[in-house]
Parts: structure tokens; C-alpha cells; sequence
């Protein structure tokens, strides 16, 4: 936790400081005490006497009484328990994905806390073109919204997109092409009275393992998603990665294929290209979601087409560990049968490469990156919002 930092110049800076310490330091621990903020921000009694009551005010915190021992209770004023409120702001979030041609709309909202809660999916039909992607999106958002508590305090919507992302403007989106630009951000953003940001799906995903694992928010990290195409995020010391739009595009990168030369990874190990038309070739049909069986992995035949796909899924790890000295690469899919099989020959790989990495596989599929969306509307727009408070 960064402890406020001693400034003797404005004094509404140092108050907003104190605020912002206090508020961190409570989302951090989840509940605390006047105490217990004034041993670890190392400030004085007074001055979080004040903050925290200025916060109550301001409807940021709650506070209860602790339950507290008999022999506790008897040594002098009983503890205040500290807390965020909940309903003090929400966000929101809405992801677009593509499956066999149709494109999926899915909602998420959070509280103050970072509690997300999943809203409704919804299915924007086979033409994907532009003005019924926006109309759904925009259902979409309304019925979100129609789930929160009346009144709620709405300070941003995040949303996912399939593709290259700047300033919110979609550059390249190879599944849904019509949203190409800005008018789907255009569209959004005046149809509602609060921040909107765009983001690459997989940085989402990105975000969403961050708020899972504590652990990961000290290292340097890459999360590699596998589906009809293949994308990447990456995180240093628990910041998104953006030196470039481009960057997370790792399957537009060439890598060697043999005697063919070189071909882009998005065709090697992507779940609609060279893989898929291989295992077409023994009659088996490959996607999103369709299983391995044990006996159709148990075929020669299939078994040298998984070795073949493990070894282009290491070329796509050592892509990401050569360029960042990686701590922790994440393989996600919506396909885990795929990566159940692969994963011991991919870890021996790794093993007896130079460039060792930490490997977590998980099988959660990309309708996730819409809580990735969510939390980050919310990590965006609570700095405005704590800056309102105190104008």
C-alpha cells in the first residue's frame, strides 16, 4: 500500500491525498479502523478522524460497530468498523464476441466494492452489420442498467471489442468488420450521460485475472486467448501493456512452418484454421467448444496433429517471454479439452527452453473479458469520481 506522500503546499492537494490514501487502503483491506488507518498511512489521529468522517459524508464509506470480545469491551470506546459503500457507484460493462458468424452481446455491472454481477447475453443475429450490432449493444446497456437499485450512481461503461482498439476507435476487428472506427463509440456515448471506454477483449481478460489473483499484480504477465482467432494481453507489475495498439495481435506474427516457409500463428493455432482443417482431414470436427474424446485422441493419426499444435502453441509462449522476461504466462480457451491434452508436452517444452516461464492453463472462455470490462470502467471513472466529491 503507498502511503500518502508528506506535501506542505496545498492544502486542498493534501487533503485529497489523505482521501485518496484512506479510500485505496479500504478497498485494499475490505474493512479496517480509524486505528488501524492511522498505524498504516502513518497519519495523524485528527487527520483521519476528519477524512473518514468527510467520506461518511460524502456516502463513499459505511462504518458499524465490531463485535468485540467481553475483555476487549471492558478497556475503553468499542472499534468502528470501516468499510466502502457499495451503492456508492456502479459500472458497467458490455463485451462483443463472435461464434460461427453470430455476434454475442454479453453485461456485467459492479458496485463501489468490485463485486461484479453477470447481466443478460444477448444474440445479435447471423448479419452482424453494423446498425443491428449497435441497436443490440444498446438493448443491451438499458437492460443492464434496468438491473441496478434505483438511483444507482452510474460513473462509467467498459466495453470489450474483438479486435485493435485506440482512443476508442476500433482500428481491426477480422470477425466483425462493421464496427471498424468510431461510430459504434460514437453511437454509445450519446446515448448515455457517463464515460465510455473501448478495450481489447484479451487485455480484459487481462484485468479480470489481476482482480483474481493478488499474486500476479507483482509480475510481469502475458495471457494468450485461443479461439476462432488468437490474441494476447499482457501486464507489467499489474499495469496493462500498451506501447502499442498492436501489440496483443500476436497472431499476425510469422513464425516457421517447415519446408512452407513461414505462417501467421492465427492460422497455426487458432481453432478455424490449420489445426481445424487437419483434424477436419480425420473426420473430426473442431470449434469453440466441441470435445476431444479420449478415443479420438488415442488415434495416431490425431495424436501427431496435437504434438504439431502444442509445439506452435510454445512458438506463441516464447513470442511474448522473449520480448517481456515473462513470470507468468495464462492460456485461456473456451475449448479446455484442446489444452487439457497439450499441456504436459507444452510444460516439457518450456522445461528444456532457455526461456522458462510459469504456465497456468484455465478454461475459462472469452464471455469473461465483459468482468474485465466492468472492473476496468470502474478503475477508470473512481478518479473523477473522488475529484467530484471534493470540488
Amino acid at each position: 500500500m503507498n502511503k500518502p506522500k508528506k506535501n506542505t503546499g496545498n492544502p486542498a492537494k493534501i487533503r485529497g491525498l489523505n482521501r485518496n490514501a484512506i479510500l485505496a487502503y479500504v478497498r485494499q483491506v475490505h474493512s479496517t479502523s480509524r486505528v488501524e488507518l492511522v498505524k498504516s498511512l502513518v497519519l495523524a489521529p485528527a487527520t483521519v478522524t476528519a477524512v473518514v468522517a468527510e467520506l461518511l459524508d460524502d456516502n463513499l464509506l459505511l462504518e458499524a460497530q465490531l463485535i468485540q470480545s467481553p475483555d476487549k469491551r471492558r478497556r475503553g470506546r468499542p472499534s468502528r468498523e470501516i468499510r466502502l459503500n457499495p451503492n456508492a457507484a456502479f459500472a458497467l460493462g458490455l463485451s462483443l464476441r463472435v461464434e460461427h458468424n453470430i455476434v454475442f452481446i454479453d453485461t456485467s455491472w459492479s458496485d463501489y466494492c468490485n463485486t461484479v454481477a453477470f447481466g443478460p447475453t444477448l444474440q445479435c443475429g447471423q448479419t452482424a452489420e453494423f446498425d443491428e450490432v449497435a441497436a443490440c449493444a444498446l438493448d443491451a446497456l438499458q437492460q443492464l442498467i434496468a438491473l441496478l437499485p434505483k438511483k444507482a450512481k452510474i460513473i462509467g461503461l467498459g466495453v470489450g471489442i474483438p479486435g485493435v482498439v485506440k482512443h476508442d476507435e476500433v482500428l481491426y476487428a477480422p470477425n466483425l468488420p462493421s464496427i471498424i472506427g468510431k461510430t459504434l463509440y460514437q453511437k454509445i456515448e450519446q446515448d448515455v450521460s457517463f464515460p465510455v471506454y473501448f478495450e481489447n477483449d484479451v487485455n480484459l481478460l487481462v484485468v479480470e485475472e489481476l482482480e483474481k489473483r493478488q499474486e500476479l499484480r507483482m509480475r510481469n504477465i502475458s495471457y494468450i486467448f485461443v479461439s476462432q482467432g488468437v490474441g494476447a494481453g499482457t501486464a507489467l507489475n499489474g499495469e496493462l501493456w500498451r506501447a502499442s495498439s498492436w501489440s496483443g495481435e500476436i497472431g499476425q506474427i510469422d513464425v516457421p512452418f517447415g519446408e512452407h516457409g513461414h505462417k501467421r500463428l492465427e492460422w497455426l493455432i487458432g481453432l478455424d484454421g490449420y489445426f481445424a482443417e487437419k483434424m477436419q482431414e480425420q473426420g473430426i470436427a473442431i470449434d469453440a467448444v466441441s470435445a476431444l474424446t479420449p478415443e479420438t485422441i488415442e488415434s495416431l493419426p490425431v495424436q501427431g496433429i496435437l504434438d504439431s499444435y502444442t509445439f506452435y502453441l510454445f512458438l506463441a509462449v516464447q513470442v511474448l517471454n522473449g520480448a517481456f522476461g515473462l513470470d507468468t504466462v495464462i492460456i485461456g480457451t473456451s475449448n479446455p479439452s484442446i489444452l487439457d491434452h497439450c499441456m504436459p508436452k507444452l510444460l516439457t517444452l518450456i522445461e528444456r527452453s532457455p526461456l522458462k516461464v510459469h504456465v497456468i492453463h484455465t478454461a475459462k472462455g472469452q464471455n469473461v473479458a465483459v468482468k474485465g470490462a466492468t472492473l476496468l470502467a470502474l478503475k477508470h471513472s473512481l478518479a473523477s469520481l473522488h475529484h467530484r466529491q471534493i470540488s
